[in-house]
């Protein structure tokens, strides 16, 4: 946000300083609530994308739960359009892997996944990444660096 403020005289530039650091310390109090949400937000957006993948498969009723301990019962599916299913992300992990055909670092892995699951958290990320390495289907080549085992 830009502020005009009148340089002439700097008796009245204090109390005009003083309302716009008040009016912006205020919009960063705002802000810092709105981002401590995003974690369970994104949390319960992506249990609510599963569910939704889930009930457009399931034959019978199936339970979720949400970070705020409560349940959902749903239904099953209507005759609706099915909708497309929410990627896998170990499959996301590898076919990037596999589409680059070259070493990529983990940073490069977690942009290339966002890019279709913008709510993959990194840990989740190379939480997959390691148990692809243990079962040799993906090789660490350098720190935070990994490669598809042809």
């Amino acid at each position: 946000m830009k502020y005009n403020i009148d340089m002439k005289n700097t008796a009245e530039m204090i109390p005009t300083l003083d309302k716009m650091i008040a009016d912006t310390e205020r919009r960063l109090g705002e802000a810092k609530r709105f981002a401590d949400m995003i974690p369970a937000l994104s949390s319960d957006l992506a249990a609510l994308r599963r569910a939704r993948d889930l009930a457009a498969h399931a034959h019978d009723s199936v339970t979720i739960g949400f970070s705020e301990k409560a349940s959902v019962k749903l239904s099953p599916p209507s005759t609706a359009e099915p909708t497309a299913p929410t990627p896998i992300l170990t499959e996301l992990v590898l076919q990037t892997l596999v589409e680059a055909g070259r070493p990529m670092l983990v940073p490069q892995i977690v942009e290339a996944v966002r890019r279709k699951v913008p709510t993959a958290k990194e840990v989740t990320l190379v939480s997959h990444l390691v148990r692809f390495v243990q079962k040799g289907r993906v090789r660490r080549v350098a720190p935070s660096t990994y490669e598809f085992v042809k």
